[in-house]
């Protein structure tokens, strides 16, 4: 059975770069910019954590980030940048270094050889060869 295992990797200014997208379409993080950006691991997920400052930099809010904000982030950063993701592929989230890996795990079922059908197709072919 064939599989396809990909791994695609971010670092904080991509993750950062993916936030800043999703956030103009959907509005997950507060207005201010972005100081910096950690990954961490919360309650057995993955959690970015962000620093942002207020436009006039005299407030700093601390905002959480979770998994399936940071998942739908990248997947919408990798459809911007034209990287090709398969729909019906398995996908999470790692760590990798201060940046994330996004895994995509994909199995195509197959018929087994030893099936039925495909003895008959072997049977058949090997008579028409003779």
């Amino acid at each position: 059975m064939p599989a396809e295992h990909r791994e695609i990797v971010l670092s904080v200014p991509e993750i950062i770069v993916a936030l800043v997208i999703l956030s103009g379409e959907s509005g997950i993080l507060p207005i201010g910019r972005i100081q910096s950006l950690k990954i961490t691991e919360k309650n057995g997920g993955i959690v970015a954590v962000l620093t942002i400052t207020s436009k006039a930099g005299r407030k700093k809010v601390e905002h959480e980030v979770k998994a399936e904000q940071l998942g739908a982030a990248l997947i919408r950063l990798c459809e911007s940048e034209k990287v090709p993701l398969a729909r019906k592929a398995a996908k999470r989230l790692a760590r990798h270094g201060e940046g994330l890996a996004l895994h995509l795990d994909l199995t195509e079922k197959r018929v087994p050889l030893n099936s039925q059908l495909s003895r008959d197709a072997i049977e058949t072919n090997a008579r028409a060869a003779f």
